[in-house]
């Protein structure tokens, strides 16, 4: 079986064009955090921020649910992580839902559209409170403006507190802003 010269030639091209394609992606992965005309490129088009979420086995039977708020793109269900959290410059706004009842929002400020992050999620439950910590690793202080919401509930399941808290899980009180 013959084939033309053209097809050969769209073929070899879509051939370049995928391995250009991975190369690139690779090769941006390789240099993510390092400011330059490949990086603003590729923070636009891949997502390398990456999610872990640890359940304790005290939450393993519950539903998990986390939203990234500024996508509104959940980003992970029940042990499922999928990408939606995009490079944008400001505040990173995450919820976390425990049996569909929102439990905690945490944030932080990034500085640059191109800066990347690894998020570490640990879930437990705690006396019949659930309870997250989170650690960020990547560039540009991933700690800036950090903070946590809690969500606490009276037992028909109105909500009744929101307490604002700080990385170290001190809640922020009037005295101490006004210091």
């Amino acid at each position: 079986m013959k084939f033309s010269k053209n097809y050969r030639q769209v073929v070899g091209l879509i051939a370049i064009a995928i391995i250009s394609f991975y190369c690139f992606r690779n090769y941006a992965r390789s240099c993510k955090n390092e400011y330059g005309i490949i990086t603003a490129v590729s923070t636009k088009i891949f997502d390398f921020n990456n999610l872990k979420v640890n359940l304790d086995r005290s939450v393993t039977n519950r539903s998990i649910t986390i939203v990234n708020n500024n996508s509104n793109k959940t980003i992970y269900r029940n042990g499922k992580v999928s990408s939606g959290i995009s490079n944008n410059y400001g505040h990173r706004l995450f919820s976390v839902f425990v049996d569909e009842q929102k439990v905690y929002e945490f944030g932080h400020f990034s500085k640059n559209n191109w800066h990347t992050y690894d998020y570490v999620i640990d879930i437990l439950e705690n006396k019949s409170n659930i309870e997250i910590d989170v650690s960020i690793k990547g560039s540009g202080a991933p700690y800036d403006d950090f903070f946590y919401k809690k969500f606490d509930y009276k037992p028909d399941g109105s909500l009744d507190k929101i307490f604002f808290l700080n990385k170290e899980k001190h809640i922020y009180s009037i005295d101490s802003l006004l210091e």
